[in-house]
């Protein structure tokens, strides 16, 4: 199969089993295979309640948000903000797919403050769902300009977080300079 093919795929084990995620078949294998980071699977499983609020800051294609959005359930709510708007856009049709009205889509990274960043993304021949893209101090070669919203002033008109997580290519440390939202 081609690199950039895609196909339909339901999750054969794990917490997320059943899920419907479209995948590149040479890339997609632990996802499909539901082994993705067990560990943060392991955490949302231990700590997530139904209702709750979840963000998940560099959600990618949106396993862990699909994942989230079934354990907060009906009355949860789950904000999956992803930088890159070819990613952002293949995580709207996950969530379409599984029927996920409780998840929001952010197209924008989330950063100190509110700007416009520049955004490197990843080259699809070395990762084909594009999960290393990551903002960079200046705009050069290969680069995209994204929104990018801080915690601070996002939660101040939805709500706060109850439990998130935050997989932003070593970003991490940006995105909670100087917020007390958690």
């Amino acid at each position: 199969m081609p690199r950039d093919s895609l196909i339909w795929v339901q999750v054969q084990r794990g917490p997320a089993q059943g899920l419907w995620l479209s995948l590149n078949p040479r890339a997609g294998g632990t996802y499909f295979e539901g082994g993705g980071e067990p560990e943060v699977q392991a955490a949302l499983q231990q700590y997530l309640r139904p209702g709750m609020v979840f963000y998940d800051i560099g959600a990618n294609i949106g396993f862990f948000s699909l994942l989230a959005a079934r354990i907060v359930g009906e009355n949860g709510r789950v904000i999956a903000f992803e930088a890159d708007p070819e990613i952002a856009a293949r995580l709207r049709v996950h969530v379409t797919r599984n029927d996920f009205r409780a998840i929001s889509v952010e197209e924008k990274a989330v950063w100190s403050e509110p700007s416009t960043v520049f955004f490197a993304r990843a080259d699809p021949a070395t990762s084909p769902d594009r999960g290393v893209g990551h903002v960079v101090a200046n705009g050069t070669g290969d680069m995209i300009q994204v929104n990018a919203v801080s915690l601070d002033e996002y939660v101040r008109t939805v709500p706060a977080p109850d439990f998130l997580k935050c997989d932003v290519e070593s970003a991490e440390v940006e995105v909670f300079r100087g917020h007390n939202v958690c």
